[in-house]
């Protein structure tokens, strides 16, 4: 069922929580202290490297296809992308399925491109140790930027 979504709520259901959850944000994030620059949401999504998928990119009657399979169905990544309420694109951290400190910490991430923080992690996932890597590496320094009147407001999930 590639491309479908199984709807878990019931649209009825999911409109009141919306609207509940609409009226408890609304009073956070507005005010002569906010700033839509600095209304930051950031959320985390696993990006699969491999796909073990049962079809094949060969044109139909094709006499000899060739099929390429991983040996793990578990090779992904965590991408966590930050935007403010405006917009705005922050830095983005990558969090790799690698030994933190290991050779590709320390040697094959200084090759990767820039605009983006790279972190290790054993289960690749935004454990306490990348996010405050994120906190200090994206957060801080694009706060700073904040005029002294603005408070800034950060969205997690849990």
């Amino acid at each position: 069922m590639d491309g479908h979504y199984i709807l878990q709520w019931d649209p009825r259901e999911l409109e009141v929580v919306a609207a509940e959850f609409m009226g408890l944000v609304h009073p956070m994030v507005s005010g002569s202290s906010r700033d839509q620059d600095y209304i930051i949401n950031m959320d985390q999504s696993p990006i699969p490297f491999t796909f073990n998928r049962q079809r094949t990119l060969e044109l139909a009657g094709s006499r000899t296809v060739h099929i390429n399979k991983s040996t793990c169905d578990t090779k992904w990544a965590t991408l966590a992308i930050t935007i403010t309420a405006s917009g705005k694109k922050i830095t983005p951290i990558l969090v790799f399925k690698v030994v933190p400190g290991g050779r590709i910490a320390t040697w094959d991430f200084a090759t990767y491109p820039c605009g983006c923080i790279y972190a290790c992690q054993k289960s690749t996932w935004m454990d306490e140790v990348v996010m405050l890597q994120w906190e200090e590496q994206v957060l801080k320094p694009y706060i700073l930027e904040a005029l002294a009147r603005v408070v800034p407001l950060l969205l997690l999930d849990s």
